[in-house]
This record gives C-alpha cells, structure tokens and sequence, in this order.
C-alpha cells in the first residue's frame, strides 16, 4: 500500500491464475473494438477458464501523448484482468474493509497511538 491506496501488480494475477488453471489454461479474449477517445482507451474483455467463460469486464486507461496509444491499450487489458478476476475472489482479502480501515488507521496514526492497539487489526 502506497499513499493510502491498496494495490496488486497485474502480473500477481497472472501468477495466480497460472496457479489455478495452469499456463494456457486461461486467457483473456478481446470481446469489442478497442475506443479511443481523446484521453483514454478502454475494451470489452472476456475471461476464459478452460475452454468457459468464467467474466466480462471493460478496461480502460488514459494516456496523456498520441504516441502513447499502444502502452495504454497494454495497461486496458492488465485494468480489464484484474476486473474479472474480482469475479473469482482473487486478491479479495485486500477489500475486506474492517482490516482496511484499521490498517488505514495504524499507518496515519501508528505514533500517535500506543502499540498494543496494534494488534486489533491483526485478523490473520
């Protein structure tokens, strides 16, 4: 977590669904043209598990130069990956809220709070 904001790499997914399914055993299979607008780029995609549809998701990322097209196009389909596999669960542990709030609450006032408050939000 950095700043406040909980992130996983796109490339933690992949890791994870090449775990679950094994390599080749899954993919993402484009599902609509590719809409670029002034500022941003976004996709219909479709998670494919095994030969089954397993989600639908629309990525989207911006981009601030016309030469940078192709990475935003790239960074859409990492965007739309890591939407459908919310759909399965994956990495669902990092929106459990209570643990979130609370963790939120001892990085931003960890010194100003004594350190047996700490383990409260420990639910491991």
């Amino acid at each position: 977590m950095v700043d406040g904001i909980i992130y996983l790499p796109e490339i933690k997914y992949r890791r994870i669904l090449n775990r679950a399914f094994g390599p080749g055993g899954w993919g993402l299979a484009p599902r609509s043209e590719t809409t670029v607008t002034a500022k941003s780029v976004s996709r219909e995609y479709a998670l494919v598990c095994h030969g089954r549809l397993v989600s639908l998701a629309r990525g989207e990322q911006d981009y601030f130069d016309p030469g940078g097209i192709a990475t935003a196009t790239e960074g859409c389909k990492s965007n739309a990956l890591m939407r459908c596999c919310k759909d399965l669960g994956v990495a669902s542990e990092l929106w459990y809220f209570p643990r979130v709030s609370l963790s939120l609450l001892f990085l931003w006032f960890g010194e100003l709070l004594p350190a047996s408050l700490f383990v409260i939000w420990d639910r491991d």
